[in-house]
């Protein structure tokens, strides 16, 4: 292991230095994701899945996302 990874093995930053618990860093309420290679509350094609689980192990295609809300 490098020298950096062994140093700071077991260390955690503090909570309130979390990107999500900063007040600057909201994100928005909704966002929608669209993709050609599955269906709304439809099942991932397996060629998506893991290849531990005999998928091919690719990222399905993003076509549109449409951002809502107060982001």
């Amino acid at each position: 292991m490098p020298l950096l990874g062994t140093l700071l093995r077991n260390r955690r930053p503090a909570e309130h230095t979390h990107a999500w618990n900063q007040a600057k860093l909201t994100g928005p309420e909704t966002l929608t994701v669209t993709s050609q290679d599955f269906t709304d509350a439809g099942t991932l094609p397996a060629r998506h899945s893991g290849t531990r689980v005999g998928g091919e192990n690719l990222s399905p295609t993003l076509l549109e996302c449409t951002i809502c809300g107060d982001g």
